[in-house]
């Protein structure tokens, strides 16, 4: 993404906030997710303006209103509302990356699977519709070298 010219970094910094949803999503994350206020304001500098899609990231903890929807798959269900649903959805391939399944229990995966597929046309999974998925999870060299080390793998509870 370009750099943001002069005049609209100025503009910005005064007290109106960026009306950005990548911007204001990214800088969102990294101030929820690290202790690096300055890489929130380095992420600011850039103009999103011709981004097509939307950051749904993924913030450690149980969220409260009004913030329920703001992370992870509450995030994704709210932004698939507004979306028309693909031709033939049902032959869709849907693949999800997870950094542990150590919460993967059966009623998530359904909670999950059920927001992929929430639109103004399609608004449910009818029951017994058959959808392929693919879990994809970190390799064992992620994990060693993930700011966790080895202790992040604890969560992982499947074998390669």
């Amino acid at each position: 993404f370009p750099r943001k010219k002069q005049q609209q970094q100025q503009q910005q910094q005064g007290s109106q906030p960026s009306t950005d949803d990548m911007e204001n999503h990214l800088a969102d994350f990294l101030h929820a997710t690290t202790k690096a206020g300055d890489w929130c304001n380095k992420v600011r500098e850039f103009d999103y303006s011709t981004a097509i899609g939307k950051i749904v990231a993924s913030v450690p903890g149980s969220h409260q209103a009004p913030d329920v929807n703001r992370w992870g798959h509450m995030r994704m269900r709210e932004l698939l509302k507004n979306q028309p649903d693909p031709q033939d959805w049902t032959r869709s391939h849907l693949v999800c990356q997870v950094p542990s399944v150590g919460s993967l229990d059966e009623d998530f995966i359904e909670d999950l699977i059920g927001g992929l597929c929430v639109s103004p046309s399609h608004p449910e999974i009818a029951e017994g519709t058959h959808l392929t998925w693919q879990l994809i999870l970190p390799t064992v060299d992620e994990v060693r070298n993930s700011l966790e080390g080895w202790v992040a793998g604890e969560a992982i509870h499947v074998t390669a």
